[in-house]
């Protein structure tokens, strides 16, 4: 028996594992959405953010969301206080300075500035999944 999945219609999804086994990362997208629909060049499918743009497909923490939409720098599901003083740790470093955090840097210009606290600001109080 396949595990159970609620869709909603025009969306594409498909189930295929066994009960009690948990997939790493997995990715619903509406059928309808084009195969690359955020701009970077990466089809959806292999998209690591597909509502947000990048190309670069960084993903420096290894959780399988881009840099671009994940503030869940301490990877417990959930964008919260903890994260919150992770990043202000590293802000205003950059790429090679003492307390410069790579996950930290979402926009991924190797300096951890406005440009990722705007980012971050939007994703604070999401959970899992980060798109």
């Amino acid at each position: 028996m396949y595990n159970r999945v609620t869709v909603e219609p025009g969306c594409a999804a498909t189930d295929n594992w066994n009960p009690g086994v948990v997939p790493y990362l997995k990715i619903y997208y509406p059928a309808s959405a084009p195969d690359e629909g955020d701009g970077d060049g990466i089809p959806n499918s292999a998209d690591n953010a597909y509502l947000s743009a990048n190309a670069g497909q960084q993903d420096t923490d290894g959780d399988g969301y881009g840099n671009i939409c994940d503030g869940d720098f301490n990877n417990d599901d959930d964008v919260n206080s903890q994260d919150r003083s992770m990043f202000r740790q590293s802000y205003g470093k950059s790429e090679g300075e003492p307390g410069y955090n790579s996950d930290s840097d979402m926009v991924f210009n190797e300096t951890v500035n406005s440009a990722d606290r705007a980012k971050f600001r939007g994703r604070m109080g999401t959970s899992v999944p980060f798109y």
